[in-house]
């Protein structure tokens, strides 16, 4: 008699039923296809003159490039990894902007299919290991969220704009980050940590995230949602604190160090810039109101997406009591009632977390401005970039919406057990 076979060969088996091929080529191919026209720009005479044109030193990847890369803080940021694929890209294609366009294209694509990739494995998290689900319903939930985060008009400024590309490379790191953290949690809890092969693979790639532009810093925070939910290992059933709890809040020890070891850097590179205004400007009053006025605003924008712009000014000075500032107020405390209330019909803290994603992930641009411009203070910030890591939290909710419509009862012929990943 045969033996059966191992769990792990089992695991492989099904893990390649968990998506469809064409699936992931379609939402690689749509989103190229919808930025292809980007190939045919040229630089833009915002910061591209600054950081390419009349800038000889990124040029390669020699030892002189790499010193500079490593060390430079222009225009108030520190991306040396970022400043390595402008390097290579300057290697492949030289001055010739299309080149560049191309490889921020091919990058966000290559995101499109992680956030397909990730939203696979929270799908499968979300629903009970017992419940039948349609399967091609699981599928295409997952796709359209990933083609809803990757071609929305918010993303438009992050891959057309060459200076950018620190948002669609960090981007791809921290999505990887998390994409190995999701594999990582189907080990064991008792397996050393040294041995936990997708555990450094997520941290190795935090930290080039982190490298790539400081805005990453807040991964830790959507770890810890994640393993609230859907990963269900903290919170559940009141376990915040017991040894098992404790080496799940052990474990993101090393992210927050590395996180706490880029922000000083990150301050410093943001400070010589320029794009740091001082509380001395604009008092605390006058913070909570632009913060509550920037989250009313990109929700707005992100439902509805017109009169986009590369820079919105607020006039000065700020007065918290007006109107644009007291009705973003009741929007802001509005929205989080109902995602408190809402909770109470999910079985776990679904729009709640999607909203701590999106705030936490706002909370490092919150305080920056353009030089440029009339003082601002701009936690509604002149780039939309700023909005590009946020909206990964919405579409987060999307995620447990399709969870939920894919485990629904029917009659379908193609419902089946989910199969592990």
């Amino acid at each position: 008699m045969p033996a059966p076979p191992r769990s792990g060969a089992r695991r492989r088996r099904t893990a390649s039923g968990d998506f469809r091929p064409w699936i992931v080529a379609g939402v690689a191919v749509t989103t190229f296809i919808a930025f292809a026209p980007c190939v045919l720009n040229q630089f833009v005479d915002w910061d591209d003159p600054d950081n390419f044109i009349t800038n000889p030193y990124y040029r390669g990847l020699g030892r002189t490039q790499l010193t500079w890369m490593w060390t430079t803080v222009l225009l108030g940021h520190y991306v040396p990894v970022t400043w390595m694929t402008l390097g290579l890209d300057y290697l492949a294609w030289g001055m010739n902007p299309a080149g560049y366009h191309l490889t921020n294209v091919l990058l966000h694509s290559a995101n499109a299919t992680l956030v397909y990739l990730v939203a696979l494995r929270l799908l499968r998290a979300a629903i009970p290991a017992a419940m039948t689900v349609d399967l091609l319903a699981w599928r295409l939930s997952a796709a359209f969220v990933a083609l809803l985060f990757a071609v929305h008009p918010l993303r438009v400024e992050s891959v057309a704009w060459v200076t950018e590309r620190r948002d669609v490379l960090s981007g791809l790191f921290y999505l990887l980050a998390i994409w190995a953290y999701l594999r990582d949690a189907e080990v064991a809890i008792d397996v050393s940590i040294r041995r936990r092969l997708w555990y450094w693979v997520s941290l190795g790639c935090f930290v080039l995230a982190l490298l790539s532009k400081a805005i990453t810093v807040t991964l830790p925070i959507v770890l810890i949602v994640l393993d609230v939910y859907p990963l269900r290992r903290l919170g559940d059933a009141g376990d915040w604190w017991s040894p098992r709890a404790r080496r799940r809040w052990a474990e993101k020890v090393p992210f927050v160090l590395a996180s706490a070891a880029v922000i000083p850097v990150a301050l410093v590179a943001a400070r010589s810039g320029a794009n740091l205004v001082s509380m001395a400007v604009f008092g605390v009053p006058d913070r909570v109101a632009i913060s509550l006025y920037g989250l009313a605003f990109y929700l707005w924008k992100t439902v509805l997406p017109l009169e986009l712009s590369p820079f919105y000014a607020l006039k000065a000075p700020i007065v918290p009591l007006s109107a644009p500032y007291l009705v973003s107020g009741i929007v802001t405390a509005v929205v989080t009632a109902l995602a408190i209330l809402v909770r109470r019909r999910w079985p776990a803290p679904g729009p709640p977390g999607s909203s701590t994603w999106s705030h936490s992930c706002r909370c490092p641009a919150s305080s920056r401005t353009d030089p440029r411009s009339a003082p601002t203070g701009t936690a509604i910030s002149r780039r939309s970039p700023w909005r590009w890591l946020p909206a990964l939290g919405s579409w987060r909710a999307g995620v447990r919406g399709g969870a939920r419509g894919a485990a629904g009862r029917s009659r379908s012929s193609r419902r089946a057990p989910l199969p592990s990943s």
